[in-house]
């Protein structure tokens, strides 16, 4: 049996970047158990009341609805989108009440905290409950999905390519460093910034 050869300088890279001490984020996961989901509400009024205004329907996407809204005090506008939890699946809404809308609101920065967790997340102003529907009020985000730009067949290049994955891995390694995976990743939900920056 032949011996085995001496690691290389590559290896020796590889082991020891294998073997760094990882970050204590534990204070991270923390502040995401501290993290509240919707805040319930029994009229629109209180919503506006606290300052968002739904406006114009958008797109209907099962069980979400989007719209066009503004927040009341700078008129700045946002998106509102509206969840119907009597079309979710019973699994789905448990997963959404108990843990998604929490993780939400610490990424986008609606949390006690107030950041944004990520540059390649969305902006959460905030998350209600008015019934049976979970609003989330966002920044809007001007240009499209993923999706939309394969469908329309957009020329893109091996350089924006590169650029968006590290963004996506950068951003799935934020979830991950608060023991976050996330489980429905598709090209539906890539969205893109004016500025072509992954969201």
């Amino acid at each position: 049996m032949a011996s085995a050869a001496a690691p290389s300088a590559k290896d020796e890279h590889i082991t020891t970047a294998c073997t760094m001490n990882v970050p204590n984020k534990a204070g991270d996961v923390k502040d995401l158990a501290k993290a509240k989901g919707a805040k319930k509400v029994s009229s629109m009024a209180e919503i506006e009341a606290a300052g968002f205004k739904i406006k114009d329907k958008i797109i209907v996407s099962g069980m979400d609805e989007f719209y066009s809204a503004t927040t009341t005090k700078e008129q700045k506008p946002i998106l509102a989108k509206k969840t119907d939890l009597k079309k979710c699946s019973g699994r789905y809404k448990a997963n959404l009440l108990s843990t998604a809308l929490r993780v939400l609101r610490y990424n986008g920065g609606a949390d006690e905290a107030g950041t944004l967790k990520s540059p390649y997340f969305t902006k959460v102003y905030e998350i209600f409950q008015l019934n049976s529907d979970i609003y989330t009020f966002m920044e809007h985000i001007s240009g499209k999905s993923l999706y939309n730009r394969i469908v329309d067949k957009e020329p893109t290049t091996a350089v924006q390519h590169r650029k968006w994955t590290i963004q996506l891995l950068q951003a799935i390694h934020k979830l991950q460093d608060v023991g976050v995976a996330h489980r429905q990743l598709t090209v539906h939900q890539v969205l893109f910034t004016a500025s072509d920056q992954v969201k």
